[in-house]
């Protein structure tokens, strides 16, 4: 049998042609689009890569971090920074808490850890949710692109940089690995407000390090990165609530945290830290901080570790040596001293009161001719006061009104509780001082807020104080208010020391063998016989003589007429040899003036003189700064401290021995109410342009100066003894209140001790009434006794060489003539 041949259909086969055809069709129009797109993508790529940043620049990536300055119980004084609106610190992988970790990931790019730089389920469900809500409600940018973006690439918002954030963020992740991709983006990103990275963001939001947050406020600082300022959680509350429920609810789902966990976070309230628990945006202490960087500058130049290196911007922990508690105690002596000197010299005290009627007629005529001349900002003017209220005060001078500027509040008002119209009443005359100069024609269409003026300044004052043993300085103020003036005065400032140089003169006789403190001297008013010039004649600064008396009560007294005959005896190269051993290496007047303090020099420089002699005649240099580490923690520099002996211990503890009696029967008798032994010396100038005490205990060195920056007198009855040593006590009563120091320590090998007779400064007989006992350095010792019933004249008694047990032709010294006088 047969088959029967199948016929072909001729329309099946046409059909079966055009198919193939179009199968081969469309893969050669596949293969062609293909290459096509595969050239076009290199092309693109070529065109987008070649001006690509180097990606590389992350392996040495070193943001700019906040320096820190830090007191010397760790507690934070100041944050430096290049940029004032950028504050950040760079906290290693291994510090960030796991859930700061998992917050941010949940929050920003859940699939970070599964994705080569993109997320392409990101992006679709993006463009998903954005195309159904019809506006732009969700973005697809992942951590590495973020990252890129912050570090690489510029903020404009084109195509071409988005494509080559992508391209970057392929390259970035073959060059990293996932943690350090993280780590870095945490100590990158902005939080809000200077905060960069999350140290930051914690310090500003709670008051602490990132190390010890929790996971409500983890899921806080993830949450705001989104839009710092819309999501502020101190402006906008609700809003950071909402948004920090969406990446709890994140991290429970994405399989952060359990279920329970969510649920419990997320009924927790938000707790931010108060503006006091916050890092402060003002210097805490800014005397302390403007020594310290003062001293950095210097030290830049001298530490090799410290050279070339931009420390407002690497992270630095600046150690410095001042006690908190000491220097809140500082300051507020200072205000408190100040105060009361406003007080004596009547600082806010009127002019005159005038009623309604002279203040018009005062206004008006009084400077009549100031819209002819103008304000000069160098001259005085008597200013009524025609308004005072909680919102100005505003004084009238010639017709012209005028706001007086009321800073610092604390000087001009010390009791906050009056009103202005109290401390400042309308109608009373007060003296005033443009705060710039003023043209006739810039005066004319001048409104009262814009013409100031102010009460002339009046004194300011420095107080530095440093331990004896390490010269570390515990604290230091350079005047009433660092935010009216910045001047340093107390390492700034160079002033007369008057009568607070006496001491160095004194000690370069006693370790010269010259005298001892029971040598009598006269004093008396220099005659033209014991003058040293035609043009100087030291005097007393209160106008008395006290007659004879010894080295001991001079030196205790202030007597210039004393210091000047012994700088004669002793000669000014001795003196001036013993201020260099002791610290002070400012230049030194040559002549016989420099007796009474003609020499000028900071507070910092003469403390540490005095330090000195408070450490047996050891001296070393004061510093501020103990420690510098940069931002991981390596030492750049570790305060040493280089003692040298310098003055022999004998001299330096018979010195002491001399100031404590300033204290027990001298110009310092302000100190003998602190419950404990101190040393010092009171210093004034000429015409009381500046008041001196430099003094210390067996613990604590410090010197206080009081004066006018313009060396305007500070006026009748001022001084050392009335204006600086009151600061100084409340300063030492509050520094050592807690644990009084011991007191000065037995005299060492070379000091003997003699019963002697005030009177002569002889050797006394026994149960000789007048007698007291006296130290001597060896070599100085009276070996003669003193007589019984016999006065010995001045002439005989005063510098015998008998007495001391020296050739009586021993040289007294020389010195220059004609100094002028310049303090007492």
């Amino acid at each position: 049998m047969t088959r029967r041949k199948r016929s072909r259909s001729p329309g099946r086969s046409a059909a079966r042609i055009w198919l193939r055809r179009l199968l081969v069709g469309g893969l050669v129009l596949g293969l062609f689009l293909l290459v096509v797109g595969t050239v076009a993508a290199w092309f693109a790529w070529r065109h987008f890569s070649a001006d690509l940043p180097d990606i590389s620049a992350v392996d040495d990536h070193r943001p700019a971090q906040t320096t820190t300055v830090l007191a010397a119980d760790g507690s934070l004084l100041a944050r430096w920074t290049d940029d004032r609106l950028i504050h950040r610190t760079v906290v290693p992988w291994e510090e960030i808490p796991q859930v700061m970790r998992d917050a941010m990931l949940a929050a920003e790019d859940a699939d970070f850890y599964s994705h080569p730089g993109l997320d392409y389920r990101g992006l679709v469900r993006a463009a998903i949710r954005n195309i159904e809500a019809g506006a732009t409600v969700q973005g697809a940018s992942t951590i590495t692109q973020q990252l890129v973006k912050n570090l690489v690439l510029s903020p404009e918002r084109t195509y071409r940089r988005k494509i080559q954030e992508l391209l970057l963020a392929f390259r970035l992740e073959e060059r990293l690995s996932k943690d350090e991709i993280l780590e870095l983006y945490l100590n990158e990103v902005f939080f809000g407000r200077t905060a960069y990275g999350v140290e930051e963001a914690a310090h500003y939001y709670f008051g602490r390090g990132i190390a010890t947050v929790s996971l409500p406020e983890a899921a806080l600082l993830a949450a705001v990165v989104q839009s710092p300022n819309r999501l502020d959680p101190h402006r906008h509350p609700e809003r950071a609530l909402a948004r920090r429920a969406y990446v709890l609810r994140q991290m429970w789902e994405k399989g952060f945290i359990e279920e329970s966990v969510y649920r419990a976070a997320d009924e927790a309230p938000i707790v931010l830290a108060g503006p006091e628990d916050r890092p402060p945006r003002l210097d805490r202490h800014p005397w302390v901080v403007d020594a310290a960087r003062r001293e950095l500058l210097v030290l830049a130049e001298e530490v090799p570790e410290l050279a070339g290196r931009n420390w407002m911007a690497e992270g630095l922990r600046i150690h410095t040596t001042v006690d908190p508690e000491l220097q809140d105690a500082a300051e507020a002596a200072v205000v408190a001293g100040l105060q009361a000197f406003d007080e004596r010299r009547g600082f806010l005290r009127p002019f005159r009161m005038l009623d309604a009627e002279g203040a018009e007629r005062w206004g008006r005529e009084q400077h009549a001719d100031v819209m002819r001349a103008g304000l000069d900002a160098d001259e005085a003017y008597r200013a009524v006061i025609v308004r005072s209220d909680s919102e100005a005060t505003v004084v009238r001078m010639g017709g012209v009104d005028a706001t007086l500027v009321r800073a610092p509040e604390s000087r001009m008002r010390p009791d906050a509780s009056r009103e202005w119209a109290e401390v400042l009443p309308v109608h009373a005359v007060f003296t005033v001082q443009p705060v710039r100069s003023w043209t006739p024609d810039a005066l004319a269409s001048a409104s009262p807020e814009d013409l100031l003026v102010r009460f002339r300044p009046s004194a300011q004052a420095a107080l530095i104080a440093m331990d004896v043993d390490e010269r570390a300085i515990r604290a230091i103020v350079g005047g009433f208010d660092f935010r009216e003036s910045s001047f340093h005065r107390a390492v700034q400032a160079r002033r007369q020391t008057g009568s607070a140089f006496k001491t160095f003169v004194f000690a370069a006789g006693l370790d010269a063998r010259l005298f001892s403190p029971a040598t009598l001297y006269v004093d008396q008013p220099f005659t033209q016989a014991m003058d040293v010039g035609p043009d100087w004649r030291p005097r007393n600064h209160d106008g008395r003589y006290e007659g004879e008396m010894s080295a001991r009560r001079a030196l205790a007294r202030s007597r210039n007429t004393v210091t000047a005959q012994i700088l004669r005896q002793v000669g000014v190269d001795a003196a001036q040899r013993m201020a260099r051993e002791a610290g002070i290496a400012v230049q030194l007047p040559e002549g016989l003036a420099l007796a009474l303090g003609a020499a000028e020099m900071s507070p910092m420089e003469l403390t540490t003189a005095y330090a000195t002699l408070a450490a047996g005649g050891v001296h070393a240099q004061p510093g501020i700064i103990s420690r510098i580490e940069d931002s991981e923690g390596n030492v750049l520099f570790q305060r040493e401290v280089i003692r040298e002996q310098r003055i022999a211990p004998d001299t330096a503890w018979l010195t002491t021995s001399m100031l404590r009696s300033v204290v027990t029967e001298g110009t310092g008798s302000q100190a003998r109410r602190l419950p404990f032994e101190t040393a010092g010396k009171t210093g004034t100038t000429n015409q009381v342009r500046d008041a001196w005490y430099v003094g210390y205990s067996t613990r604590l060195v410090t010197g206080v100066w009081v004066g006018r920056d313009s060396f305007d007198p500070l006026g009748r009855g001022e001084g050392g003894g009335r204006t600086a040593l009151p600061i100084w006590v409340d300063f030492m009563a509050a520094a050592h209140a807690d644990d009084p120091p011991p007191g000065f320590p037995e005299p060492p090998p070379g000091v003997r001790v003699v019963r002697v007779d005030e009177a002569t400064g002889l050797r006394a007989r026994a149960g000789a009434s007048g007698a007291r006992d006296e130290f001597f350095l060896e070599g100085t010792v009276p070996l003669d006794m003193a007589p019984v019933d016999e006065e010995r004249s001045v002439e005989d008694t005063l510098l015998r060489g008998s007495i001391f047990g020296f050739d009586e032709d021993q040289e007294d010294g020389s010195g220059a003539e004609g100094a002028p006088s310049h303090g007492f």
